[in-house]
C-alpha cells in the first residue's frame, strides 16, 4: 500500500512539473490577452475621496488632482439639478490626453456637489 501511495504521489508531482504548453484557444491559436478593466467614474471619485480626505466637484474650476498629477478631474460647469437628477460637465486629463464628459447623477447627500456616495446615472 505504501508503494502505491508513493507511486500516485510521484505521478502528481510529475504532472505538476509539466508547463502548460498545450493551452491553446480556438483553432490552435493562443488565448487572447484580456485588457485591463477601465476604472469606473464613481470608483475614481471614491479613490480621490479616500486619498485626499474628501473630494467633490460642484462649481466651474473645482479640481481634483490624483497620482501626482497623472489624473486630473476639473469641473467645466457648475452642478445643475432638475427633478432630483443633477448634471455636471467634467474634463478628465490623464497623462497628455484629456476628454470632456457630462456626468448625470443623483446627489445622495443633497450638497449640490458630485462626490463619493452619489449615484452615477450616466457618463457621456
Amino acid at each position: 500500500m505504501k508503494k502505491f501511495i508513493v507511486f500516485v504521489f510521484s505521478g502528481f508531482l510529475f504532472l505538476a512539473s509539466i508547463p502548460p504548453v498545450f493551452a491553446k484557444g480556438p483553432q490552435g491559436q493562443p488565448p487572447q490577452r484580456q485588457g485591463t478593466t477601465p476604472l469606473g467614474f464613481s470608483t475614481l471619485l471614491c479613490v480621490a475621496d479616500g486619498v485626499l480626505g474628501g473630494a467633490s466637484l460642484s462649481t466651474i474650476g473645482d479640481t481634483i488632482v490624483l497620482f501626482g498629477g497623472q489624473v486630473i478631474l476639473q469641473a467645466m460647469s457648475s452642478v445643475t439639478t432638475s427633478n432630483g437628477v443633477s448634471t455636471i460637465t467634467v474634463q478628465i486629463t490623464h497623462g497628455t490626453s484629456s476628454s470632456t464628459h457630462t456626468i448625470t447623477f443623483v446627489d445622495r447627500d443633497s450638497n449640490n456637489a458630485l462626490n463619493c456616495g452619489d449615484t452615477i446615472v450616466s457618463v457621456s
